[in-house]
């Protein structure tokens, strides 16, 4: 009897240990959980702001791709306002010469009235 009774003592005191390092383990366990938790609601913040972050690039992108449109567009007008002013440059290089060339006939023509009115008055 003394025997089971060291024995049943013995029992006792690991069944203890073993209930001590057990609540030992569930609040080690629900430590973890909690930290689960945290870490999961920190990756769904963090994925929150992912998407809007890649909203915003994908809204950058369409502005850029507009941009992007908008110079070609413009690049378009520069070079056929280009093309106007140099058609522009030609037509003024081309009347300034005919214009040379009526004054030229102006003072050929003055001097040949100035000549003709000379002739007439000594005629007279």
């Amino acid at each position: 009897v003394a025997a089971l009774e060291t024995t049943l003592a013995s029992r006792e005191s690991e069944l203890a240990a073993a209930k001590e390092r057990l609540l030992e383990l569930e609040s080690t366990a629900a430590g973890y959980i909690s930290d689960v938790a945290a870490a999961h609601e920190r990756v769904e913040q963090l994925s929150s702001e992912l998407s809007g972050a890649l909203g915003r690039v994908e809204q950058l992108s369409s502005e850029l791709s507009d941009a992007q449109v908008s110079i070609a567009a413009s690049s378009s007008d520069l070079s056929g306002a280009q093309v106007s002013i140099v058609a522009v440059n030609e037509n003024v290089e081309r009347l300034s010469s005919e214009l040379s060339e009526a004054l030229g006939r102006v003072e050929l023509l003055s001097s040949e009235l100035s000549e003709a009115q000379a002739s007439i008055t000594a005629s007279s």
